[in-house]
């Protein structure tokens, strides 16, 4: 099991999306969707090879992986590392991923 780092830019998607939640859908939804952050790092935690390399073909970043957020429109993106598993964003699945992944500075 590699412990989840998350960097600012996925903390900073998390609280926004978790603040939207609860403004929106109330205290409840938040935290279902908080815990279903939970369940999604500790699965990438056991199983790092488990997401998706497609977004890493078609942004050119050989090791970028995604896995969808069960129950909501989020996907994260990570990394494995060999002591860790970076988790670079957590962004809409609607959204234009693209750019978003392209200027992703860490």
């Amino acid at each position: 099991m590699k412990r989840v780092v998350q960097s600012a830019s996925a903390r900073d998607d998390a609280r926004t999306t978790v603040e939207f939640y609860k403004r929106e859908a109330g205290h409840d939804m938040a935290s279902r969707l908080v815990d279903a952050l939970r369940e999604c790092f500790g699965q990438i935690s056991q199983w790092p090879a488990i997401g998706s390399s497609q977004w890493g073909q078609v942004v050119g970043i050989a090791d970028l992986r995604s896995v969808a957020v069960t129950g909501f429109p989020y996907v994260v993106f990570y990394v494995e590392r060999d002591d860790c598993v970076q988790v670079w964003r957590i962004l809409h699945q609607r959204r234009d991923l693209e750019p978003l992944l392209l200027a992703y500075e860490g």
